[in-house]
């Protein structure tokens, strides 16, 4: 069991066989144990988790350990986890068996059925893979009904998926009217429940709220009569921010 070191001249040079690993003992009183059936190791391995279980078996602490039927294994595995069912399906390690996914469901090296993936437009529902709601859409993998989304041009008012007004998107899918976004360059006008084109010259954000949500350019503001952007009188300013450069600028020329 022990193999001699070539020039070792005491018992601490000898190392373990293949298939073999070494106890705790001390250097001068050592025994080579063997490792669990059909394991190997390497000439001198010191400790049983060096032994390495054969294909499609894990090592689960003393044994190599067969993975479920129709799982398969790389030399070496240490646990169950390292089981890899066939596609579609999903290792149960309570089970220790290999289950189908629910039907229209795919998985590829799955552990637990909350790894199956369920098609676009329905979600996980337990063992199956159940539809969202009329006119509500999802992605791939959803695993709970809150995962059901209104498309983005759409808003969920009581379960119902609704239109958001003309020039508006809902990106996050969310409930109610405010979660529709007015595009950029218009307003939410609350007046009529409208996204409205800004002022003529005027810019806005996407998601502008009120009229003051546009934005004319600098040295301009927004007439409501005309509907346009119009020159500030003179000895005025809009851009708040240059104004107080140039003040800054001023003074320290007056200084």
């Amino acid at each position: 069991l022990k193999k001699k070191q070539v020039g070792a001249d005491k018992r601490s040079d000898c190392l373990c066989n293949t298939a073999y690993y070494r106890d705790n003992g001390a250097d001068t009183d050592f025994t080579c144990l063997a490792c669990p059936t059909g394991a190997l190791s390497s000439v001198g391995s010191t400790d049983i988790t060096q032994c390495r279980c054969p294909a499609d078996k894990f090592f689960d602490g003393g044994n190599c350990a067969s993975c479920p039927p129709n799982a398969t294994a790389l030399e070496g595995s240490t646990q169950i986890e390292q089981c890899v069912c066939p596609n579609d399906s999903f290792l149960d390690v309570g089970g220790l068996s290999c289950t189908a996914c629910p039907a229209t469901a795919t998985a590829s090296g799955a552990i637990g059925i909350g790894q199956c993936m369920c098609p676009a437009n329905t979600f996980l529902d337990g063992t199956s893979c159940t539809s969202c709601p009329a006119t509500f859409i999802s992605q791939p993998g959803s695993t709970n009904i809150a995962d059901c989304k209104c498309p983005d041009h759409l808003f969920n008012e009581a379960g119902t998926c609704v239109a958001c007004p003309s020039n508006s998107v809902n990106p996050t899918g969310g409930a109610g009217l405010a979660s529709c976004l007015c595009n950029k360059n218009h307003f939410f006008n609350s007046a009529g429940n409208t996204c409205d084109l800004c002022p003529t010259g005027s810019t806005s954000e996407l998601g502008a709220v009120g009229l003051a949500g546009c934005k004319c350019p600098n040295g301009t503001h927004i007439d409501t009569n005309t509907n346009t952007c119009e020159a500030c009188p003179d000895w005025s300013y809009t851009n708040f921010t240059a104004l107080a450069e140039e003040g800054k600028a001023g003074a320290q020329e007056l200084a």
